[in-house]
C-alpha cells in the first residue's frame, strides 16, 4: 500500500462535525471532501438569504429560503458522490439532541459559527467530551484558525472577550457627533422619524437638555430652564433660529418636500446647535450647508442620471444632496401606497433606504468636519456588519483543514494558531502563525478550579439580572442552576416552576447573600460547573457588574456591555466579536466569525524577533537559545599561549623548541626568542595555523557523521552525543592542565589538547545541524533565525569570558586553568540544561487520555524517549532512500547552499590571516596585549550578532542583501591593507589606524552574520517540514567545508607577500658579504644553523614545502 492509499484510509476513518454552513462553512465543507474526509455531519439553523449568494458559492438563487445545512450537504455530494455526509437543520443549543454522547462520536469538531454564545457553548461541550475543536472565522481581510484541546491549548473562554458597544449617548448622536458612526446612526434615526417606527429616544432634532450646554448656565441664557418653559424660549431665542418641532408631524405638514426637509435637517437645526455656544468651547463648531438655492440645484442635478452610483466612491456633498432628495421622493411614494397605519421598515438590502441613509450620514459628517465614507463602508456600519470577502473565507477554511490534517495524524505538538494579517510582515508573509498557547490557569472553564469573581450591587441587582446578564449573557451558560455553597439553599433553578411567583424580582440582598458569598452554578446542558464568588459594591447600578476571572479583570456594564481589557499586555490577544447581521454597533462587528487581532509590530516578536522566539512555551521542544555551544568557548590556542610561558610571563618554559609542519606555514621563520618572549607570539601563531586546519578537518568529519546519522538518530540524540563526546575527551585535558609538564609530557599534553579541540569542533557537526533542524521543523514559530542569533550571541559571550579570564590573576598558567575549568563546567551545564528542557517538555502522554495516546509501534521510530514522530528523522517519508533525499534538498536549495559556501570562503580566506598577524601601533602595553582578542575575536562576534539580528528582525533583509554583498567584496582587500604584518617582514600597509581596522572587522563580521541568516532562512523555507532535518545537516556541510577551504586559502594568501618581501630583501642584499649582517632576523637555513646550540629556536624548513612533518620538544 502506497502513501496515498494509507492517507486516504486514515482520513476516511475520521468522523468530523462541522458547526455552521455559512461563508466559512461552505468553503470548509468543500475543502474537507476534496482533501479526503468523507464522514461529515453538518449543523446549521440558518436559512439562505439573497445577500449570501455573493460569497457562499454552494448556494444558488433557487435555494433562497432553504436550509443552509441541507443545500450545502447536497452541493458537496456533487463534488464527491461517495462522501458520507449528513446534516441537522437545528440549533446547536438543542442540548437534548446535541448532548455529550453526540459529541463523543466525532474525532474532532470544526466551528464556522458567527456568534459568541454558540462558540462558547461548543467550546465547553468539546472540552467535556475531550475532543479537539478547531475555531475559525473571518472579518473583512482578516481571519484566523486555531486548535483548542483540553490541557494542551487555551480554550475559547480563556481570554476576556471585548464586548461591543450597542448604544451611544443620545446627546452625542443629536448634538456633538465625533465619528462617522454617530452620523450613520443619526441618519437611520432620520429614516425612522420620517417613514418608520417612531421612537421618542431616537429624536434627531437638537437636544436642548444637553448637560454640556447647561453646565455653564446656557439654560438661563436661552430660556430653556424648567421654570421658564416654552414661553421663555419663545421670548429669548434669536429670531433667525426656528424652534425644533416633531420631525414626523412637520414632514407630513410640508408633504415630505425634499428641499424643506433637507433645509431643516442640515441648515435650521445646525444653526440652532451653533447657538448653543458652550458646546463648542472645546470643539470645532459645525458649519450649516447653504441651501438657499437647494430646489434649483436639485432640479439641475437630476439631469445627471447617467452617472454611475459607485458604492466604492466617496460622494461629494452636492451628490449626496441630490441622492437624498431623490430618495425622499421615492420613499414618500412608497409610504403613500401603504395601507393606513403601516410604516416603512429600514433594510440594509433596500437600495433606496440604504442610499438615503448613506447620503444623509455623509452630509452630516461634512457639516461636523468628519471624513465622509463610501456607501459600501456606510452599509457595513449601518447593517452592523463588516462585509465578508470570499477569498478570506477560502483562506480561513484552508487553514482550518490544515490543522485538521495535523489532528488526523495525531501530530498534536504541531498545532498552531494561524492569522491572516492586513499587512505583510518583513518577510512578505500575510499568514502568521504561533504556537498554541497553554491554558489560562485562571480560566473559569478549562482550569482545574472553575472559579469566577463578580462584583455587583447586591442591594439593587435582581435574580433575573443575575441570570440573564451575568450567567447567560456573559458567562454563556444555557440552563444555570444556582445553589448557596455554604447553606446548600437553592437560589436559582432552570425549572422556573420550582422557584415560585415573583422570584425574578427579588434582590440578592433579600436572599441573605452577603459580601463574599460563594454560589455553586451548574449547567447540566453543557456539563459545566462553576463556583461564583459574589462581592458587593455600592458604586454599581442595578444592572452593572464587574467580572474578574482571567488575567485582567473585565468590567461589564449591563446597559452598554462595555468590557475593559488591558491593552498594554503585549502577550494578550483581543477577541473582537461580531457576526453577519448581528445587532451590534458596526464599528467592531464582524462577519462570519471572530478574529484574534494582533499588533503587527516589526513582526515580529514571534516571527522574526529572534531571541524572543525562544521565550515561548516548551510545547514541542527545548528552548534552543539555551543550548550552549562548547566549540565557541574552547579557544584552545589561547591556553597554548599560557602553557608556553612561565609564571612570570617573561621567560618561556622551554628553552628549546623545534617544529616542522607541512604546507606554507614554515614560511614564517623564527629567530631567537628574546628575553621579552617576542618570538613566542610567532610560536603561538604556528599553533593557531595548525589548530585552524586540524579543527577544520574535524568539523568536516562531524558534518558527514551527522549526515550519516540523520536518518538513524533523532535530533535530540545527536545533539546530546555531541555534548557528551566533548566531556569525555575534555576531562583528561582539564586534569593535564594542572601538571607541570616537561618536554616528553608536553608532547602528550599538546596531543590531548588538539584531540579535545578536534572533538569539540567535530561535535559541532552534530550539535549545529541538530539545533538548526529542531528549529526548522517548527517553521510555524520561525525558530531558525532565533537559533542562529542565539548561537552567535553565545560566541560573543565566549569571547568576553576568554578575555575576562585572562585578567583574573597575573599568573597566565592559573588563568588558563580557570579558563579550562570554566569551559568544563559550561559543557556539563549545557548537557544538564538540554536534558532538563527536553525531558520536561509537555508530552502527549501527560496531557491526553489513554485512547488519545500515540501508538508507540506506529508513530514512534525505534526510540525509548517518547519523542513524537514529527521530532524524529524522516526515514519513512515518501519511501525515499537517504541519498535521494539529499539530492532533492540540494536541487531545491542549491542557490542558498552555494551562497552560504561563498560567504564563508570569502570570510575565512582573510580572517585567519588577520587574526594571526594583526598588531597594534599603540605603545600602551595593556592595549597591545589585548588588541588581538578585542579587535578580532570580540569585535567579530559583536558584528556577527548584530548582522544576524538585522537580517532576522528588520526589513533590511528584503531590500539590501545585494548591497551588503557588494560591501563585503570590497572589504576583503581593505582588510589586507590594514596594519597586518608578518613579523619582521614589514609588509606594506595603507591603514595603520587601530580604530579603522576594528571598523573594517566589524563590517566584515556584520555582513557575514547578515548574509548567513538571510541565506539559511531562505534555504529552510524552500523545503517541506519533513525534509528540514536533512536540510540542517546539508547546511552545516556547506558551512564547514568552505570554512576549512577558506582557512587554508587565508594562510596561502599571505605566502606571496612573504615571498615577495623576502626576495626583495635578498636582491638588495645580494652584493653584501652575508645576508645575516643586514637581515639578522631571517637567517638562511644551512646545516650549521640547524646544529646550533639547543638554546636557539629554529624552524627547519625552506621556501619549498617539506615532504614530512615532525613535532619534537627538548628541554
Amino acid at each position: 500500500m502506497g502513501w496515498r492509499e494509507r492517507e486516504e484510509a486514515l482520513l476516511s476513518k475520521q468522523r468530523v462535525l462541522v458547526v455552521g454552513a455559512g461563508g466559512v462553512g461552505c468553503e470548509l465543507l468543500k475543502d474537507l471532501v476534496l482533501t479526503g474526509f468523507n464522514n461529515i455531519h453538518v449543523i446549521d439553523l440558518d436559512t439562505i438569504d439573497v445577500s449570501n449568494l455573493n460569497r457562499q458559492f454552494l448556494f444558488r438563487r433557487e435555494h433562497v429560503g432553504k436550509s443552509k445545512a441541507e443545500v450545502a450537504t447536497e452541493a458537496v455530494r456533487h463534488l464527491r458522490p461517495d462522501v458520507r455526509i449528513s446534516y441537522d437543520h437545528d440549533s446547536i443549543f438543542n442540548c437534548e439532541k446535541f448532548n455529550l454522547p453526540f459529541y463523543e462520536q466525532f474525532n474532532f469538531v470544526i466551528n464556522a459559527l458567527d456568534n459568541k454564545a454558540a462558540r462558547s457553548h461548543v467550546n465547553r461541550m468539546c472540552l467535556s467530551a475531550r475532543i479537539p475543536l478547531i475555531e475559525s472565522g473571518s472579518s473583512g481581510f482578516m481571519g484566523q484558525a486555531r486548535v483548542i484541546m483540553r490541557d494542551l491549548s487555551e480554550c475559547y473562554d480563556c481570554e476576556t472577550k471585548e464586548s461591543v458597544q450597542k448604544t451611544f449617548p443620545g446627546c452625542t448622536i443629536r448634538n456633538t457627533p465625533s465619528e462617522h458612526i454617530h452620523c450613520t446612526v443619526w441618519a437611520k434615526h432620520v429614516f425612522n422619524q420620517l417613514f418608520g417606527e417612531i421612537d421618542i429616544d431616537d429624536d434627531v432634532s437638537p437636544d436642548v437638555n444637553d448637560e454640556h450646554n447647561k453646565a455653564n448656565g446656557d439654560e438661563a441664557k436661552n430660556g430653556h430652564g424648567a421654570k421658564n418653559g416654552d414661553e421663555k424660549m419663545e421670548e429669548d431665542k434669536p429670531e433667525e433660529v426656528e424652534q425644533p418641532i416633531n420631525t414626523r408631524a412637520w414632514a407630513e405638514k410640508v408633504n415630505y418636500d425634499p428641499v424643506l426637509i433637507l433645509t431643516k435637517l442640515f441648515k435650521t437645526d445646525i444653526e440652532y446647535l451653533c447657538s448653543m455656544t458652550n458646546l463648542w468651547k472645546e470643539r470645532k463648531q459645525p458649519v450649516p450647508i447653504d441651501l438657499n438655492n437647494l430646489a434649483e440645484n436639485s432640479a439641475s442635478l437630476e439631469g445627471n442620471g447617467s452617472e454611475v452610483d459607485d458604492y466604492n466612491t466617496v460622494w461629494s456633498v452636492a451628490r449626496c444632496v441630490r441622492v437624498a432628495s431623490e430618495c425622499i421622493e421615492e420613499l414618500r411614494e412608497r409610504k403613500a401606497r401603504l395601507p393606513e397605519g403601516e410604516i416603512l421598515v429600514w433594510d440594509k438590502d433596500d437600495d433606496v433606504a440604504m442610499r438615503f441613509v448613506g447620503a444623509c450620514a455623509n452630509i452630516r459628517a461634512s457639516i461636523f468636519h468628519i471624513d465622509t465614507k463610501t456607501l459600501f463602508d456606510i452599509k457595513s456600519m449601518a447593517g452592523n456588519i463588516i462585509p465578508a470577502i470570499a477569498t478570506t473565507n477560502a483562506m480561513v477554511a484552508g487553514m482550518a483543514v490544515t490543522e485538521a490534517l495535523k489532528i488526523a495524524h495525531k501530530q498534536f505538538n504541531r498545532i498552531a494558531s494561524v492569522f491572516i494579517a492586513l499587512n505583510p510582515n518583513p518577510r512578505g508573509k500575510i499568514l502568521m502563525d504561533e504556537a498554541a498557547r497553554p491554558p489560562n490557569p485562571k480560566c473559569y472553564v478549562c482550569s482545574a478550579k472553575h472559579e469566577c469573581h463578580v462584583t455587583v450591587n447586591m442591594k439593587e441587582m435582581t435574580i433575573k439580572t443575575l441570570r440573564d446578564m451575568v450567567l447567560k449573557g456573559t458567562l454563556n451558560m444555557l440552563e444555570p442552576d444556582v445553589m448557596d455553597f455554604t447553606t446548600k439553599r437553592i437560589i436559582l433553578s432552570s425549572d422556573e416552576d420550582e422557584m415560585g411567583p415573583g422570584f425574578e424580582k427579588k434582590k440578592l440582598s433579600e436572599l441573605q447573600l452577603g459580601n463574599g458569598t460563594v454560589l455553586e452554578c451548574d449547567d447540566y446542558a453543557q456539563n459545566f460547573e462553576l463556583k461564583l464568588f459574589i462581592f458587593h459594591s455600592d458604586k454599581l447600578n442595578a444592572d452593572e457588574f464587574k467580572i474578574e476571572s482571567q488575567e485582567e479583570p473585565a468590567a461589564n456594564n449591563g446597559k452598554s456591555q462595555n468590557a475593559s481589557v488591558n491593552s498594554n499586555d503585549s502577550r494578550k490577544r483581543t477577541i473582537q466579536e461580531g457576526v453577519e447581521e448581528l445587532e451590534v454597533e458596526p464599528k467592531k462587528a464582524k462577519v462570519d466569525g471572530e478574529v484574534l487581532t494582533r499588533r503587527h509590530h516589526a513582526a515580529v516578536d514571534l516571527q522574526w524577533g529572534a531571541l524572543s522566539a525562544s521565550t515561548k512555551r516548551l510545547a514541542s521542544g527545548p528552548d534552543e537559545r539555551l543550548l550552549l555551544s562548547t566549540g565557541n568557548l574552547l579557544l584552545v590556542n589561547e591556553y597554548i599561549f599560557y602553557k608556553l610561558r612561565d609564571t612570570n610571563g617573561t621567560e618561556p618554559v622551554n628553552s628549546s623548541f623545534s617544529l616542522s609542519l607541512p604546507g606554507p606555514l614554515p614560511l614564517f621563520r623564527l629567530g631567537e626568542i628574546d628575553e621579552n618572549g617576542e618570538q613566542l607570539n610567532e610560536l603561538q601563531k604556528k599553533f593557531e595555523s595548525a589548530f585552524t586546519i586540524f579543527t577544520g578537518v574535524a568539523a568536516i568529519v562531524g558534518c558527514f557523521l551527522n549526515a550519516a546519522l540523520t536518518s538513524r538518530l533523532s535530533n535530540p540524540t545527536r545533539v546530546l552525543i555531541g555534548h557528551v563526546s566533548v566531556v569525555i575527551i575534555f576531562l583528561p585535558v582539564l586534569i593535564l592542565s594542572f601538571i607541570d609538564t616537561d618536554g616528553a609530557e608536553e608532547f602528550f599534553y599538546f596531543t590531548m589538547l588538539f584531540l579535545a579541540a578536534g572533538t569539540s569542533v567535530m561535535s559541532q557537526g552534530l550539535i549545529g545541524p541538530g539545533v538548526l533542524s529542531l528549529s526548522a521543523l517548527y517553521s510555524s514559530k520561525e525558530y531558525t533565525p532565533g537559533v542562529m542569533i542565539g548561537q552567535a550571541a553565545i560566541g560573543l559571550l565566549s569571547a568576553l569570558m576568554a578575555i575576562f579570564i585572562q585578567t583574573i590573576t597575573k599568573d597566565p598558567i592559573r588563568n588558563g586553568r580557570l579558563f579550562f575549568g570554566f569551559a568544563f563546567v559550561w559543557t556539563l551545564a549545557s548537557i544538564g540544561i538540554y536534558i532538563w528542557l527536553w525531558r520536561n517538555r509537555p508530552l502527549e502522554s501527560e496531557n491526553r487520555q489513554s485512547d488519545q495516546l500515540l501508538d508507540d509501534e506506529d508513530q514512534l521510530i525505534g526510540t525509548n524517549d517518547g519523542e513524537p514522530i514529527v521530532m524524529r528523522a524522516p526515514s519513512e517519508i515518501a519511501e525515499l532512500k537517504s541519498s535521494e533525499k539529499y539530492m532533492y534538498v540540494y536541487r531545491k536549495t542549491m542557490k542558498g547552499m552555494w551562497s552560504i559556501a561563498t560567504i564563508l570562503i570569502g570570510t575565512l580566506a582573510i580572517y585567519p590571516a588577520v587574526a594571526s598577524l594583526v598588531t597594534t601601533k599603540s605603545t600602551n602595553e595593556t592595549w597591545k596585549y589585548y588588541f588581538a582578542p578585542i579587535a578580532c575575536f570580540l569585535m567579530f562576534n559583536v558584528g556577527d550578532v548584530i548582522g544576524r539580528i538585522s537580517a532576522a528582525g528588520t526589513s533590511l533583509r528584503q531590500t539590501k542583501a545585494f548591497a551588503i554583498c557588494v560591501i563585503r567584496i570590497a572589504l576583503i582587500p581593505l582588510m589586507c591593507l590594514c596594519n597586518i604584518e608578518p613579523r619582521h617582514l614589514h609588509f606594506l600597509t595603507f591603514f595603520t589606524s587601530d580604530g579603522l581596522f576594528i571598523f573594517f572587522m566589524f563590517l566584515l563580521s556584520f555582513t557575514q552574520g547578515f548574509l548567513m541568516t538571510h541565506s539559511s532562512v531562505n534555504v529552510f523555507s524552500e523545503v517541506e517540514d519533513e525534509l528540514k532535518d536533512v536540510t540542517g545537516a546539508m547546511v552545516t556541510i556547506f558551512c564547514v567545508i568552505p570554512a576549512m577551504i577558506g582557512s587554508i586559502i587565508g594562510y596561502i594568501f599571505v605566502c606571496p607577500a612573504v615571498g615577495l618581501s623576502f626576495c626583495m630583501r635578498y636582491s638588495r642584499l645580494s652584493t653584501s658579504d652575508t645576508v645575516e649582517e643586514h637581515c639578522p632576523l631571517l637567517p638562511m637555513p644551512d646545516s650549521e644553523a640547524v646544529n646550533e646550540s639547543s638554546d636557539d629556536v629554529h624552524l627547519l624548513s625552506t621556501l619549498s614545502t617539506p615532504s614530512s612533518s615532525s613535532f619534537s620538544m627538548t628541554k
